[in-house]
């Protein structure tokens, strides 16, 4: 239906908003620092992935922008 809608568990986060009229679709997805390995988590860091699509006359055009944001107590 292109529309929008929101979510989240356990402090995961989704957003997503769709502009029919304009053929725009964009999503974030927000999350907590999660262990990799034998690399712990960080405490206070969190990370945000945006996620854009755009239709044109062209084809599709594809955005991506992944940023990490940390706590000021934080050891990152």
């Amino acid at each position: 239906e292109g529309s929008g809608f929101h979510c989240g568990v356990a402090g995961n986060s989704i957003e997503c908003v769709a502009i029919p009229n304009d053929d725009v679709w964009a999503l974030r997805l927000t999350h907590p620092d999660m262990p990799h390995g034998d690399v712990p988590a960080i405490p206070g860091r969190h990370w945000t992935t945006d996620l854009a699509l755009r239709r044109g006359e062209a084809g599709i055009a594809f955005g991506v922008r992944v940023f990490c944001t940390s706590q000021a107590y934080s050891e990152a």
